[in-house]
């Protein structure tokens, strides 16, 4: 009876700490584990809550950087753009305009997302998203390309819903990997 009662003292705490860094690893960032238990675990606990702030600290980092540089792109992307609009006319001039517009379409996407996620940062949102909108979307904005290049684009079977447990930014960027 004695060794059964120290056992569950030092499973449960060590079945929290597992679940929980399952939770963190799925991206569930607002996990923490109690800080109890044997010594050890309490230790391991205290350990794993440090270890999930600072990866919350170091995502909102990275978020900054990425709208930060998006920002400064902006001013060159400006230069490029009155640069572009002097050209005059023909078929070189109208694909540098359109390769402008589409970096600051790619730059307003990037800032967009850095907001989205800074909106939801803690894992207070579930991930994931709606494939059948996304790839709409992206489709939306390589179609272009694909009419200057000569190439038929049909969309099929996206006219549902279909919901995936990724986040929206990353099939957005997989689907752009495959498309370009």
């Amino acid at each position: 009876a004695v060794a059964d009662r120290l056992g569950v003292r030092m499973v449960q705490p060590a079945q929290r700490l597992a679940g929980a860094a399952q939770d963190l690893g799925e991206g569930r960032l607002g996990t923490r584990v109690p800080e109890e238990g044997p010594t050890e675990l309490r230790s391991a606990a205290v350990a794993f809550n440090s270890m999930a702030d600072q990866v919350v600290q170091l995502l909102a980092h990275e978020r900054e950087l990425a709208a930060d540089l998006s920002h400064r792109l902006r001013t060159p992307l400006t230069v490029l753009r009155l640069n572009a609009a002097s050209l005059g006319e023909g078929p070189a001039a109208e694909q540098t305009r359109a390769a402008v517009e589409q970096l600051e379409h790619e730059v307003d996407t990037i800032i967009r997302t850095a907001r989205e996620q800074a909106q939801t940062q803690g894992g207070q949102a579930e991930a994931g998203c709606d494939v059948s909108e996304v790839i709409r979307e992206r489709m939306g904005f390589w179609s272009a390309l694909a009419e200057d290049e000569g190439r038929e684009v049909r969309l099929a079977g996206v006219d549902r819903t279909a919901r995936i447990p990724v986040a929206r930014p990353e099939l957005a960027a997989a689907l752009d990997a495959l498309l370009g």
